[in-house]
C-alpha cells in the first residue's frame, strides 16, 4: 500500500544510516578517540615544557645568555623529529630554544578547550594580560623612555611569551638582574620579528585579538606610509635601507604575520637585487622595528581605545604616530645600538690588546710560557 510504503522506505533509510555510522571510521566514537588522543598529546608536550622550565634553577643562568646560540639551537630543534621527549637540553640557550619550539607546536590554540590542562593555560593567559597591563601602566610615549624601562619590559615580555608554569611566572618576572634584562632585550626583538603581531597575540589569547589586529593594520600601514619606521633604525643603517628598498607591502606582511611566514618571499626579493647575503642584516636592522610595533600594539590596547573608523582624522593620527614613535624610537635605538659585553668578552679584548702590544714592542710572538703567563694574569686561571 502507498501509505505503508513511505514508512518502510524511511525505516530502511534509517537502518542504512545507522549501519553506515557503525561501520564508518568517522563515527562519533572515533571522533571522541581522536580528540582524546590530541588532548593527551597536548598534555604530554605541555608537561614536558614545564619540566624544562623547572630545570632552569635561577635567573643567574640568563645573565650570560647568548642570543646567537639561542637562535642556532632553535633551528636545530625545529628540524628534529616530532617526538622531542628524548631531547636533553643543558645550557640556558638550549632550554629556552626547546621551549620556543614546543610553543610553536602547541599554539595557536591547538590545545583542546576541554582538556584538563585548559584551566592552567587560561589562568596563565589571564596572568599574562594582567602583567602586561602592569608593565604598560607607567609608560608615557609623550616622554622619552629610559633604556632600563624598555629592557625591563622586554625581559618580562619574553618570559611571559614563553609561558612558564604559573608557579614560576612570578619568580622569573620579579627576581631579575640588570644583565638579564640587557641580554633578553635582543632576544625578544628577534622573537617578535619572527612571530609578528599575530604570533605574539596568539601567545596571549583574547576574544577580540584578531579584530584588533585588523584595526591595527591601519596603524602598521601608516607606519610604513609615512616612513615612521625609519625612526627605529640606527642612522648608519639608513643608507643600506635606501639601497635595498624592500617594498612596504612586504614589510607590512612581515611585521603582521612574522618573518617565518614570509622569509621565502624576502629571500626571493633579495636574490633579485643580488643581495641574498643581506638576509641576516635585514634581521638585525628590523628587530627593533618589530619590537616597537609590538610594544605600541599593547600600549594602544591598555592606554587608549582604537576607534572603528579613523578616516576622518588621518592628519591628527599621522601627527600622533610621528610624535609617539619618535619618542619611542630614541630609546629603542639607544638600546639596540649598545652591545652589552660580558666580563668574559671584555677580558678577551684586553688579552688581544696585550698580545698585540707585546708583538709591537718585541717584534715577535710571545713564547708559550709568556703567552700562558699573560693569559693567567688577565683571566685569573
Amino acid at each position: 500500500m502507498p501509505v505503508s510504503a513511505v514508512p518502510t522506505r524511511s525505516i530502511a533509510s534509517d537502518c542504512g544510516s545507522i549501519a553506515k555510522e557503525l561501520i564508518s571510521p568517522n563515527t562519533q566514537a572515533a571522533k571522541i578517540v581522536t580528540k582524546k588522543k590530541e588532548t593527551d598529546n597536548a598534555e604530554k608536550i605541555l608537561k614536558f615544557k614545564n619540566t624544562i622550565w623547572n630545570k632552569i634553577i635561577n635567573v643567574s643562568e640568563f645573565d650570560n645568555f647568548n642570543d646567537i646560540e639561542y637562535v642556532r639551537w632553535m633551528e636545530i630543534y625545529k628540524d628534529a623529529k616530532n617526538d622531542l621527549s628524548d631531547v636533553n637540553p643543558v645550557s640556558i640557550e638550549q632550554k629556552l630554544a626547546l621551549i620556543e619550539v614546543i610553543n610553536g607546536r602547541l599554539f595557536p590554540r591547538s590545545i583542546p578547550t576541554n582538556a584538563n590542562i585548559s584551566d592552567d593555560v587560561q589562568k596563565l593567559s589571564a596572568l599574562k594580560l594582567k602583567k602586561l597591563k602592569t608593565h604598560l601602566k607607567g609608560f608615557d610615549l609623550k616622554s622619552k623612555l629610559s633604556r632600563e624601562d624598555l629592557n625591563s619590559f622586554a625581559s618580562d615580555l619574553l618570559i611571559i611569551l614563553k609561558g612558564p608554569p604559573i608557579s614560576l611566572l612570578d619568580y622569573f618576572t620579579t627576581n631579575k638582574s640588570k644583565r638579564m634584562n640587557n641580554r633578553l632585550m635582543r632576544i625578544v626583538q628577534e622573537d617578535m620579528l619572527l612571530l609578528g603581531l599575530k604570533g605574539m597575540v596568539d601567545r596571549i589569547p583574547e576574544k577580540d585579538s584578531y579584530t584588533r589586529i585588523e584595526k591595527f593594520k591601519y596603524k602598521v600601514n601608516n607606519f610604513f606610509k609615512y616612513k615612521i619606521w625609519k625612526y627605529m633604525v640606527i642612522p648608519y643603517d639608513l643608507p643600506w635601507i635606501e639601497r635595498v628598498s624592500i617594498p612596504d607591502e612586504l614589510l607590512e606582511k612581515i611585521m603582521i604575520d612574522g618573518l617565518d611566514a614570509h622569509d621565502q618571499e624576502l629571500i626571493a626579493f633579495l636574490k633579485k637585487q643580488n643581495m641574498i647575503d643581506h638576509y641576516e642584516r635585514f634581521r638585525k636592522v628590523y628587530r627593533p622595528v618589530a619590537f616597537s610595533l609590538g610594544f605600541y600594539f599593547y600600549y594602544e590596547k591598555f592606554q587608549y581605545k582604537l576607534s572603528d573608523t579613523l578616516e576622518g582624522n588621518q592628519e591628527e593620527e599621522k601627527k600622533k604616530l610621528l610624535v609617539e614613535f619618535s619618542n619611542l624610537a630614541d630609546s629603542i635605538k639607544e638600546t639596540s645600538d649598545s652591545i652589552i659585553k660580558s666580563e668574559e668578552d671584555l677580558k678577551k679584548e684586553q688579552f688581544s690588546r696585550v698580545i698585540q702590544l707585546f708583538k709591537e714592542k718585541y717584534n715577535e710572538d710571545p713564547t708559550k710560557e709568556e703567552y700562558e703567563e699573560m693569559r693567567v694574569k688577565i683571566f685569573g686561571i
